[in-house]
């Protein structure tokens, strides 16, 4: 039972693969924080600034950018994480794949966190992604619940390497396991090892922070329990969902006795049952619930399943709608809020950028008298003697000061094992039977920043941009010149008036007034389709006409038509996610060869990236993820530049249904074709095509 009031339920989020700086570097770009815990400390959060850099190969200097240009799978290649490749990107070393990074000179080094440019640009092309930084504008939820409760700029991830080994750590304060040959061993990456028999079959071996509460008495699942995401059907045959990854990882959660402790999260829309969403919802939540998120799998650009963790290369947008609804369902049950404390951090950076060295003052678990057995290796020879790369760590609670940001109180800093301590003082349970090792012993908690009668209660965060505003954004930025003060497509155009005549077979189909035989005044935009102010009329490109009826009755009715003859997205999901492909390219696309290259890991391909951005292989790419794009990305292949707006044909972009008066459904698209006939644009002889 937790006996510290007011806090008597805690909710923990563990997200994947984000730095502090990606995600929440301009969180206080134009104002302090209200509140700085503990006092005395810097005032400032410390976040970005344009000022901070990586060099390249050749020396050149690759600021931090701020923003993403409207691409929400930034970077859109999964940055490495693995041990060795941490270490190239804290202190620019150049450890090859598969290969030990040379860590001996970096032991109580200061890292310059100047190689992740190069780590990245190495095996990776659109190199600038990896300066890139989501804004408060990019992501309203996670940046709006750090500015409304608390927000650390000094929690790190406890080892500088990739997702078991930080997991392990903050679920037992240590990666300790038993390796393929029985010997007990400190990892410092993943360990894909599922095909032998336990113990070896499992990673990591000691006991986690629920064996510590069920050995004190808080065994049901009205004390603890674990939520993890339902698989879809791909996932699971990829062995990535369906099931928790937690007691996947760890050993000692897998008695069948604590079977009654796991769980699906559910949906806040179908909130019932024995899920995380149910249990918020009828106010049964345990003392102690630790979410998983559903997972992404980085198989490539726009591959794979998308989860709700944050995952890079995944639309993050996911993410949010996810934290949000789990933020409004908790804030918005007065019997799971009113006593509540809900902590959202991220197990580790994924390679993303960080402008912060993490300290070199990092506590051995296995140091002194502990408790945790020494290990006969560690891999690597990396001797836990330095922090991981700084990550978010948020709380949120009616006991939380709004616009904080807090530290450690001296000079260890937070890590995961500091979210340990922090649970288990909370629970109520003596440090002398936590025995999870000198890490977890020594580490910092912040259960001061909990205070009474702050009056931060629940209120809802800032909305998710609207379809229409993101749509509005992603268009933008598939234009470089794009004009504020001009359309975000089909910008460039002529406006002409005249009039419509409907034929007399018109009438036969339809009561509609433009279609009666009468003399219809009208209005109509030609255009190019792009969102560039300066197009040639020559250029290749999509036409547009848009008419206006104005009808006897006194109303309005429009017609919009393209020279393509079928459009390459069905909902304005799929347009939106079109519009994010389009986004240019920072650098080319690859030769066939140099992706071979890239894939057998011989070289790191050579790269230009100065030659002009281009968007061609987003299309592509959106066209081999949405079956229903091919066929109108075929017939974009097939369009010749018109010689004028009035020699080209026009097809209606939706799709009308015709009702006949006994009740017969016609469905049905309007064009219009030249009575002069098509004529294409001549250069030197020949029709430009698409295509070209």
């Amino acid at each position: 039972m937790i006996e510290r009031a007011p806090i008597r339920r805690i909710v923990h989020l563990m997200l994947e693969n984000r730095s502090l700086d990606n995600v929440l570097g301009w969180l206080y770009e134009k104002d302090r924080p209200a509140h700085i815990i503990p006092d005395g400390s810097c005032p400032h959060f410390d976040g970005l600034h344009t000022d901070l850099f990586n060099r390249d190969a050749k020396g050149r200097k690759h600021h931090v950018i701020r923003g993403t240009g409207g691409r929400h799978w930034v970077p859109r290649f999964d940055p490495d994480e693995e041990f060795q490749f941490v270490t190239n990107q804290l202190f620019e070393t150049q450890s090859e794949h598969d290969k030990p990074a040379d860590v001996g000179p970096c032991q109580g080094a200061e890292p310059a966190m100047g190689g992740f440019y190069q780590d990245y640009a190495r095996w990776y092309r659109n190199n600038s992604e990896i300066m890139m930084s989501y804004t408060p504008e990019d992501l309203p939820v996670l940046n709006g619940l750090a500015r409304k409760y608390a927000v650390s700029d000094r929690y790190f991830s406890s080892v500088p390497t990739q997702t078991n080994c930080n997991r392990a750590f903050a679920a037992a304060g240590n990666s300790l396991g038993v390796d393929d040959k029985g010997r007990m061993t400190a990892w410092v990456n993943n360990r894909n090892s599922n095909w032998l028999a336990r113990p070896q079959g499992v990673q990591f071996s000691e006991p986690t922070i629920w064996n510590v509460l069920s050995e004190q008495g808080q065994d049901s699942p009205d004390d603890w329990m674990i939520f993890h995401s339902r698989g879809s059907w791909l996932a699971d045959v990829l062995g990535a969902e369906g099931y928790s990854y937690t007691r996947r990882i760890m050993e000692r959660l897998q008695d069948p006795r604590f079977d009654a402790h796991f769980a699906e999260v559910g949906t806040r829309k179908a909130a019932a049952g024995n899920t995380l969403f149910g249990m918020i919802a009828d106010g049964t939540l345990p003392r102690y619930s630790f979410i998983e998120p559903s997972w992404t799998l980085p198989l490539g650009p726009g591959l794979g399943p998308n989860g709700t963790d944050y995952h890079p290369p995944g639309d993050i947008r996911k993410g949010e709608r996810f934290l949000k609804d789990l933020y409004e369902a908790l804030s918005g049950n007065p019997a799971i809020w009113d006593s509540l404390l809900f902590i959202i951090n991220f197990d580790e950076h994924g390679g993303t950028y960080d402008h912060v060295p993490p300290p070199s003052n990092a506590v051995a678990p296995w140091a002194g008298d502990s408790t945790t057995p020494r290990p006969e290796l560690c891999e690597q020879d990396f001797q836990f003697d330095r922090f991981g790369v700084r990550v978010p760590l948020i709380l949120v609670s009616p006991f939380v000061e709004q616009s904080t940001v807090f530290r450690a109180e001296g000079d260890v800093p937070y890590d995961h094992t500091s979210v340990i301590a922090t649970i288990l003082d909370l629970m109520g349970v003596k440090r002398e039977h936590w025995r999870l090792g000198k890490r977890v012993e020594k580490a910092p908690t912040f259960e001061n920043v909990l205070r009474a009668n702050t009056g931060n209660g629940g209120d809802p965060i800032d909305e998710l941009p609207s379809m229409s505003e993101r749509l509005y954004d992603a268009l933008e930025a598939d234009y470089p010149d794009h004009r504020t003060d001009m359309r975000p497509v089909h910008a460039v155009g002529i406006g002409v008036t005249g009039h419509f005549v409907a034929s007399q077979a018109a009438r036969n189909f339809t009561f509609a007034e433009q279609f009666q035989g009468g003399l219809i005044p009208v209005t109509v935009r030609y255009s190019n389709g792009s969102g560039s102010p300066v197009e040639r009329d020559s250029a290749l490109d999509v036409r547009g006409m848009a008419v206006k009826f104005h009808l006897p009755s006194g109303g309005e009715s429009d017609l919009i038509a393209i020279t393509l003859p079928i459009f390459f997205a069905q909902t304005p999901e799929a347009f939106l996610g079109f519009a994010y492909a389009g986004v240019p390219e920072p650098d080319p696309p690859e030769t066939w060869f140099q992706k071979l290259l890239d894939m057998l890991q011989l070289r790191a391909p050579a790269r230009k990236p100065d030659l002009p951005e281009d968007g061609t292989q987003g299309v592509l790419q959106y066209a081999n993820t949405h079956l229903a794009a091919r066929p109108g990305t075929v017939a974009a292949t097939m369009l010749v530049t018109p010689s004028s707006y009035a020699r080209a044909e026009y097809h209606a972009l939706h799709t009308f249904k015709l009702i006949a008066q006994d009740g017969a459904e016609t469905f049905c698209r309007f064009e219009w074709a030249p009575v002069a006939g098509v004529k294409p644009f001549e250069e030197s002889g020949k029709a430009r095509r698409l295509a070209s």
